[in-house]
């Protein structure tokens, strides 16, 4: 079974981290910097007023993918995807089918059997064939990309192809598009194409260009919206409003930026660090309505790694109101997967596990506000 390539990436990253959970709304104006660990921030000094709600205590254990999302977190079984509701704890069967994706609000997944991939509705319970998985049936590695409404099905094919296929899920139609040849193929990375209502996102490199995040249009020439530094790919990135916020690095310097399209005004919002480990970038999860931001930053003591979590609220290109959330977190995965927001924006859940028991994990609740 193919797991996602970028859940890959953060559990190999949150794999160095140990240590307790303290939950915190102490006003904190930079990262704790702690022996060796090489870090600066432009976090405010005025903070944003949140109340942690409640702490949920759930158990399981799968070492496949699985989902957090919030109010529910989902697993594969063997055979079958269960879904762990975080409030009661309760396991239900949602698919006699295990699945290798899921949908970023939760209702729909991916999932195979016999070798065959279905788009499974998991409210009505519904099955949508797709194709084939495997060689033979030209279906390879698919991932939700857009949140839940496109997915795609082929991102290899870029490879063998020049082309890569989208459906949409509300119509269920395929859409094929062509990458331009003026890419250098080994620049691209398939598993981090985005699908836009402005065209298809993808990282890479021109034959005559640089190196970072285009835009591209169907028929048209890419669009360079981001130039970034090839050596450090970046894996997160959101287009929101003619702004775009990533993490990866600038000018040799890891962190959280964001650029206004229209005046390619950039500003870093959150810096990076490095430790004798490497150097580490935060990772982010942007609020659906676009105003807040969650974040992680890692600090190192002595031998040992930890996990700060923050919010703060998107003014412009700055980052105001930061306030820390929760301290030397155990997070099963950077914040990315393991944050989630509600659909009003206005409550977000953060998901730990215990390192000497990965089956037992906690879900805590924040809400904006006092």
């Amino acid at each position: 079974m193919n797991k996602p390539k970028s859940l890959s990436i953060a559990l190999v990253f949150t794999s160095l981290l140990t240590a307790g959970c303290v939950m915190s709304s102490a006003a904190q104006e930079t990262v704790t910097v702690q022996e060796d660990i090489k870090t600066e921030s432009m976090l405010a000094d005025q903070t944003l007023a949140f109340t942690h709600e409640q702490t949920f205590d759930i158990a399981f254990f799968s070492e496949e993918f699985y989902g957090f999302h919030g109010a529910s977190s989902f697993f594969s079984d063997g055979n079958k995807m269960i879904r762990v509701d975080t409030e009661t704890g309760n396991h239900t069967e949602v698919s006699d089918k295990p699945f290798i994706d899921i949908s970023k609000d939760g209702k729909m997944a991916l999932t195979i059997e016999d070798e065959l991939l279905f788009l499974a509705d998991l409210e009505s319970g519904e099955d949508t064939l797709i194709g084939t998985l495997g060689e033979e049936g030209l279906i390879d590695q698919p991932y939700f990309s857009g949140g839940e409404s496109h997915f795609i099905i082929n991102p290899e094919s870029y490879y063998t192809d020049g082309a890569i296929e989208v459906i949409d899920t509300a119509s269920m139609e395929t859409s094929e598009w062509i990458m331009d040849s003026r890419f250098i193929a080994d620049s691209i990375h398939p598993q981090n194409f985005q699908v836009s209502e402005s065209g298809l996102l993808l990282s890479g490199k021109l034959k005559d260009g640089a190196y970072g995040i285009y835009r591209l249009a169907k028929g048209g020439y890419p669009e360079l919206l981001l130039e970034l530094d090839q050596l450090h790919p970046t894996e997160e990135y959101v287009l929101i409003d003619q702004k775009f916020i990533f993490s990866g690095m600038m000018d040799g310097q890891s962190g959280i930026f964001i650029k206004d399209l229209q005046t390619n005004e950039i500003e870093m919002l959150v810096s990076g660090g490095k430790t004798e480990e490497g150097i580490w970038t935060p990772s982010f999860n942007l609020s659906p309505d676009g105003q807040y931001l969650l974040f992680n930053t890692s600090i190192q003591m002595g031998s040992e790694f930890f996990q700060n979590v923050y919010v703060g609220r998107l003014e412009g290109l700055q980052l105001t109101h930061t306030s820390l959330v929760m301290e030397h977190a155990e997070l099963y995965a950077v914040i990315s997967y393991s944050g989630y927001w509600t659909e009003d924006s206005q409550q977000f859940y953060v998901q730990t596990y215990e390192p000497d028991s990965p089956e037992n994990k906690k879900v805590e609740l924040f809400r904006l506000g006092h």
